[in-house]
């Protein structure tokens, strides 16, 4: 039976030989359906192709001792495709700069320890925090260690939060088998998608962090979920507006980033004449996601639930008033100065091309410190982007 080869989260058939010097790998092998789909194989050519440069984890079933972190260096795929689709192929190579195994390496975090800019007059006060992998064995800040933490259960296992950073550039260590666990990622089709290259036609997507989960749904609307109890739950599907009406156009989807620590996607509302973009980001750890609305020009912008569930008004936005089936309380708010509508849970920002909000859950009829909805409201005025970079210890 063949073991599989996983290059920065791609499932590859792991071959028999791998050729090594001291420098790296050069490892190829053939993807093919059958026995695979064909929708699986056309995946993988592309995804190979969007892990040049980058550095990844190679975890090896059988060669466990080959398994570490690796630049891309160069990677070729040929795609063949014949008999209307009845055979297809993906044969490949890849050559993999060794950077270090789980002992020699650590990752360094950049987290910018700058609040999003708000008009709330200083209402509520900004929490900086960062999620490393689950798995993480260390984590190091230096001689202050974070205020707080939060463990938060993911679909892919507990990942722990970070709260109240006393520094920008907090310190890991983890096993190349698990710096996925937790991470932010894209699928189209059902698939994991690497690298920023769009296919066209990316009508069926996933913007997830095994936390929150982002789906389109009927009319152009988003479909937000909340991980608990072994499960995707408390599904709400919120509409963007312009002026009170609903957009139900169907968006475009393009790929800004693809990064374990932060994925993003920009949804493009075609419009004739004008235009309405929402970019949509997500980071490892979160329990919501942010967008930024723009518009060629003003409107009063907006945000709201699809399905009439009445809300209250919290600093900076709205949170359920009672828990749903689920246990859990759909939270919305922004950094702007609000209109705000209760009974239908929606929120509106007057006279404006650009608008930022955020959605999510506060999960659990008792949430854990740091998952209450004033908590979340604080973690998103700190959330102000991630980049990581491998060194050595």
């Amino acid at each position: 039976m063949w073991g599989k080869v996983t290059v920065g989260g791609v499932e590859l058939r792991e071959e028999l030989q791998v050729s090594e010097d001291p420098g790296g790998l050069q490892v190829s092998g053939q993807e093919s359906s059958p026995p695979k789909s064909a929708t699986v194989v056309g995946a993988a050519h592309h995804n190979l192709l969007g892990l040049d440069g980058r550095i990844v984890p190679v975890v090896f079933t059988d060669k466990v001792g080959l398994t570490g972190f690796y630049q891309v260096s160069s990677v070729r795929s040929d795609f063949m495709r014949w008999a209307n689709g009845a055979v297809q192929t993906t044969t490949w190579q890849l050559t993999l700069t060794r950077v270090g195994s789980a002992e020699d390496v650590e990752i360094e975090s950049r987290v910018p320890l700058i609040a999003r800019s708000d008009e709330l007059a200083g209402t509520q006060t900004a929490t900086f925090w960062h999620a490393p992998p689950g798995g993480t064995t260390s984590y190091l800040t230096g001689s202050v260690v974070p205020a707080a933490g939060v463990d938060r259960a993911s679909a892919d296992g507990t990942v722990r939060v970070h709260l109240g950073l006393p520094i920008d550039s907090p310190r890991w260590t983890v096993r190349a088998a698990d710096y996925l666990t937790g991470a932010a990622r894209i699928l189209l089709s059902g698939i994991l998608r690497t690298g920023t290259r769009t296919p066209p036609a990316a009508d069926t997507w996933e913007l997830s962090n095994a936390l929150v989960r982002i789906t389109p749904s009927a009319s152009g609307g988003l479909t937000v979920e909340a991980w608990r109890a072994a499960a995707w739950r408390s599904p709400k599907t919120y509409q963007l507006t312009v002026n009170g009406t609903a957009v139900t156009t169907t968006p475009e989807l393009t790929i800004l980033r693809n990064d374990p620590e932060e994925a993003a996607v920009r949804l493009t509302y075609p419009g004739t004449p004008g235009r309405l973009t929402v970019d949509l980001s997500l980071r490892r750890g979160g329990r919501f996601v942010t967008g930024v609305v723009k518009r060629h020009s003003a409107a009063n912008l907006g945000v709201t639930r699809t399905a009439a569930e009445t809300a209250a008004a919290v600093t900076g936005g709205l949170r359920a008033t009672a828990a749903d089936s689920d246990g859990n309380r759909f939270v919305m708010g922004s950094s702007r100065t609000l209109t705000t509508t209760t009974a239908t849970a929606s929120i509106t920002k007057s006279a404006t091309s650009t608008f930022d909000f955020y959605v999510g859950h506060e999960v659990g009829t008792t949430p854990a410190s740091g998952d209450a909805a004033a908590d979340l409201f604080a973690q998103y005025l700190g959330a102000t982007g991630e980049r990581i970079r491998v060194v050595r210890r």
